[in-house]
């Protein structure tokens, strides 16, 4: 909605229609002006914008009461039957909560309803089936995020004992300024080395954000155990592309997010 007609909405009337259809949309473009004596109506290709009115190629066409009569008695009895709700075809409501926010000069409030609140009530209609599915271009916010970080498991020995390599392979890098590669035989513990070393980073650098990048599905379901043991759900994003997201976080103050590139 442009922002030059919150102030037009703030003076509309408390009985603003909106007709609503079953299949489809209420598409019409009618424009009725009339007086006491005569009647004359506009309809045509162009939405009531900008565009619409002044630089779109449309077509409009005018039907006056003194020269078609019936005509303009077609479209006036098509506005009576929206606006009183007697239309088979249509349901009629009343102005939106959302616009009488607006009139009350609520916009921005806490009682406003979002963009992403618009995008959220189509997704809950979609998945009960009273919608189409979202336009392929909408993301939906992400959910709630649990506050917590992570935490090295209570009890795991990786500083001494027969993952001491571990407790190295950490040292290592913190003393390299937290740069270099980590190069251990698989089953070694690379995750869990990687894990506790972002937790040290973590607890000294928060707010924190994790990337793990991995090529296959299989590794990337690892990841997600590992990191429930650390103490962070997983909670997955939305599919881009041919790339896949699991996200851990923001947890308080930590973010994990996997991808997997096929």
């Amino acid at each position: 909605m442009p922002a030059s007609w919150l102030p037009s909405f703030r003076n509309l009337p408390d009985y603003c229609p909106h007709a609503l259809m079953r299949r489809g949309m209420f598409h019409p473009k009618v424009w009725i002006f009339s007086d006491a004596d005569a009647t004359l109506v506009a309809h045509g290709s162009s939405n009531p914008t900008e565009l619409g009115l002044i630089y779109n190629f449309e077509t409009v066409s005018i039907e006056r009461s003194w020269a078609e009569r019936a005509k303009v008695e077609v479209f006036a009895e098509l506005f009576r039957g929206v606006w009183e709700g007697t239309d088979p075809t249509t349901l009629t409501i009343k102005m939106p909560e959302g616009l009488r926010l607006l009139k009350a000069g609520k916009v921005g409030s806490a009682d406003c309803p979002t963009v992403d609140d618009f995008w959220t009530a189509w997704h809950e209609d979609a998945q009960k089936g009273l919608a189409p599915p979202l336009p392929v271009n909408v993301r939906l916010p992400l959910p709630p995020v649990p506050k917590e970080q992570l935490q090295i498991p209570p009890g795991r020995r990786w500083e001494d004992g027969p993952f001491a390599h571990q407790g190295r392979a950490v040292q290592a890098w913190e003393e390299k300024q937290r740069r270099g590669i980590l190069a251990i035989a698989t089953g070694g513990g690379k995750m869990i080395s990687s894990l506790i070393a972002a937790t040290r980073l973590q607890d000294e650098v928060a707010p924190l954000l994790v990337v793990v990048a991995a090529p296959y599905k299989p590794l990337i379901e690892q990841w997600e155990r590992e990191a429930k043991l650390f103490g962070v759900p997983p909670i997955p994003l939305v599919g881009i592309g041919q790339k896949e997201y699991h996200f851990f976080g923001p947890v308080g103050t930590t973010s994990v997010v996997a991808a997997r590139s096929v």
